[in-house]
């Protein structure tokens, strides 16, 4: 899955305030929808929804 898609997902399934767990997620969805107005590029928001894929999982459930 595609750090975009695991956003999108994050954020149609649990929505903003309702997983503390997924919130981050949930959030790096609605950046995805504003990048033309941020500062960061799409890629750099990718690695923080890798980076925090990995903080979820654990580094035990990750290849």
């Amino acid at each position: 899955m595609e750090p975009r898609e695991l956003a999108a997902w994050a954020h149609a399934t649990f929505g903003h305030g309702t997983l503390d767990l997924a919130e981050s997620l949930v959030v790096f969805d609605d950046s995805y929808d504003t990048l033309d107005y941020l500062e960061q590029t799409r890629e750099e928001v990718d690695a923080e929804v890798r980076a925090e894929a990995r903080r979820i999982l654990g580094p035990d459930r990750l290849p």
